[in-house]
């Protein structure tokens, strides 16, 4: 009970007679006890001992009898001796109920409340557990039932039901699970799902366990009734209660599918056109959670004509709404003959049990044309052409980030501060900045490279002697490793002699070094997604290196240069201009740098298709199959077997010999 604090103005007969009646209206405890274990449908006695001595009149509010305990008799007042704390004795009343547990479980009683005037005594709330008669070994009874079950499904709907035991004193597995499966219902067991829970009584902690999980998937509407389960256990059989459900049917346009669940629905249609005797993919896939169990994924009709291997894949694991993972249909199409094919995709349909939303993936067709080897090689050439021998001269690297004599361009401006501040040579201080600038700008230029063959590359190019031109630009490799044209015209020619994992190495190599061109860039994500290579690494650089050093060279010399010249005047715009050059500066450094790991990043193209392994040996069961042109970062080596990381997540154990290496200035150790 609260109280007001008392103000200073009363008086000091009010404030004694205040405290003479403090004690009456305080609150006091009560003790209570009952025999140790109660068994259903026995009457025991609940005693509850207040701190009133002798016999008196009290009035008694009787708690709220949980339902499961119900009240045989009383209340009864009796006086009762104890014992105190220093030995002496005291005759106290004591509070008798007689009350029967009907059913079995763990109860909590409300505080019994005594008063005797203004004076009040309240007991604390009592739990008190009531045991089947075949628990006497035990302290709370063991009570089983289902964790949650829906009251309404669609047909189709995957739910999951987990079967809870109860108040168990420490974790234990049952000795056996049973229950009859229900009709119109497909009820599959499932791990994953259930978690161990726990809940204190005083000091005591029990456990409430996962017996067993199923997937329910019903498949027609009605009334499912499910029958109950029955856990041995601990040497006894506990038995659930029977349940109800109702199943609605399916709207209309979705009976078809009987998708139920948050979907994402994704078609991979190959390109249009092919060649004769080649073999393409379409892939439906659909990812997401729900009853991916039970769904049906309508198939395409294909012309008589095609050659169809069909595969199903499939990974999906039991979620708490249904199934999570993905469902995907594979189809190999050979194409035997030219002429133009139609392929009919039908449409899918799903209902998001969560929002009652149907969403609908509208019906499509796939046309393509299989042409000849000779015109398709005819097609490639005027798609990817290659740069002329001029615009290849145009292409070659500059050394100024990679050579050591280019940072001495970092020295004009510090030099010029120097010899202007320092002595009286600031009549020569121009020449000889000008003139070191010359002498360590010349160190850094590239030496002419040798353009013979590239003419008789391009004349054999005209010519449709692809393999031909090729040669050339494999023999050459040495003369232009630094030459971002010569490099894409060398992926260019590798696709069109369907070398595909060196077309896609030589075009990554060559867009490392002219990341901002957007030719470069554009062609190698044409030829990736002819290949259905989706999931590739990025490079987002903003600049090339050599023109971000070509900045950084500026901002710092522009920088020495303003402090040397700078006076009194035009403080202000001076301090502008110094600002500027510092962030310049620090922007293109930082950027340097970042660029610099990018292009570190120790990549490779993988050579052909190849199923990856968990553990580097060919003893090693392979169990996913990345295809050729697959870019991948190289992690380390074992034995012959590097450790390879995908731009999707992917990592496992890969031949050494199965990998085209970036030729980007990395060293070959990883």
């Amino acid at each position: 009970m609260e109280y007001k604090r008392i103000k200073i103005g009363f008086s000091a007969g009010l404030v004694s007679l205040f405290l003479f009646f403090l004690p009456l209206v305080s609150a006091g405890a009560i003790d209570a006890e009952w025999k140790d274990q109660i068994v259903e449908s026995q009457r025991f006695t609940l005693k509850f001992i207040t701190s009133f001595q002798g016999q008196q009149s009290v009035d008694i509010q009787d708690p709220l009898w949980p339902e499961g305990i119900n009240k045989i008799s009383g209340p009864y007042t009796a006086q009762r001796t104890i014992q105190k704390e220093d030995g002496s004795f005291a005759t106290v009343l004591q509070i008798i109920y007689t009350l029967r547990g009907d059913n079995p479980g763990i109860y909590t009683l409300p505080p019994l409340s005594v008063s005797k005037g203004l004076e009040i005594q309240t007991s604390d709330s009592l739990v008190i557990p009531i045991l089947r008669k075949d628990e006497s070994f035990l302290n709370y009874p063991l009570l089983l039932d289902w964790l949650a079950v829906p009251e309404i499904l669609f047909v189709g709907q995957s739910v999951p039901l987990v079967l809870m035991m109860h108040n168990l004193e420490e974790i234990t597995l049952p000795d056996s699970v049973s229950i009859q499966s229900p009709n119109a219902a497909i009820m599959e067991s499932v791990s994953g799902l259930g978690e161990i829970q726990f809940s204190g009584y005083g000091e005591k902690t029990l456990f409430h366990v996962p017996m067993e999980t199923w997937m329910l998937t019903p498949s027609a509407p009605g009334t499912l009734s499910l029958g109950a389960a029955q856990v041995k256990i601990m040497g006894l059989t506990r038995v659930t209660g029977k349940s109800s459900i109702s199943v609605k049917a399916l709207p209309e346009s979705v009976s078809k599918t009987g998708a139920v669940g948050d979907f994402k629905y994704s078609l991979q249609l190959p390109e249009p056109q092919a060649v004769a005797g080649d073999t393409v993919q379409l892939k439906i896939r659909v990812e997401g959670v729900g009853n991916l169990n039970y769904m049906v994924l309508a198939e395409p009709v294909f012309p008589d004509s095609l050659t169809v291997v069909k595969k199903e894949n499939a990974e999906f694991k039991a979620d708490n709404f249904g199934f999570t993972g993905y469902r995907e249909l594979q189809y190999s199409l050979t194409l035997e003959e030219k002429g133009s094919f139609r392929v009919e995709i039908p449409g899918f349909s799903w209902l998001n049990p969560q929002t009652g939303k149907v969403s609908v993936s509208p019906s499509s067709s796939l046309d393509f044309e299989v042409v000849s080897l000779q015109d398709s090689l005819s097609s490639k050439n005027l798609s990817y052409p290659l740069l002329s021998p001029q615009e290849v001269l145009k292409g070659k690297g500059s050394p100024l980030f990679n050579s050591p004599q280019a940072y001495f361009l970092l020295l004009p401006g510090f030099i010029f501060f120097l010899l202007l501040r320092i002595g009286p040579l600031k009549n020569i201080v121009l020449l000889s900045s000008l003139f070191l600038s010359l002498v360590m700008t010349s160190g850094a230029l590239l030496v002419d490279q040798d353009t013979q063959g590239l003419n008789a590359a391009q004349v054999h190019f005209d010519k449709g002697e692809y393999k031909e031109a090729l040669e050339y630009y494999k023999s050459a490799i040495d003369q232009w490793d630094n030459n971002a044209a010569y490099l894409y015209n060398k992926g260019v020619l590798h696709y069109l002699n369907n070398e595909n994992a060196a077309s896609i190495a030589s075009l990554r190599t060559a867009l490392y070094l002219k990341p901002t061109n957007n030719q470069i860039r554009n062609t190698l994500k044409s030829i990736e997604r002819s290949l259905s290579l989706d999931h590739q690494f990025e490079l987002t650089l903003f600049l090339a290196q050599d023109i971000l050093f070509i900045l950084f060279v500026l901002s710092v010399n522009s920088l020495f240069i303003l402090l040397a010249l700078s006076g009194k005047r035009h403080r202000i715009l001076s301090a502008l201009f110094v600002f500027l050059f510092i962030l310049s500066g620090m922007v293109s450094g930082v950027e340097l740098i970042r660029s610099s790991w990018l292009l570190n990043r120790k990549e490779a193209v993988i050579r052909q298709d190849i199923a990856i392994r968990k553990i580097p040996d060919f003893q090693g069961s392979p169990w996913i199959t990345i295809p050729e042109g697959t870019s991948v970062e190289l992690i380390r080596n074992y034995k012959g077997f590097i450790l390879v990381h995908t731009a999707y997540g992917l990592e496992g154990w890969i031949p050494l010999d199965k990998l085209i290496r970036l030729s980007k200035g990395n060293s070959d150790e990883i």
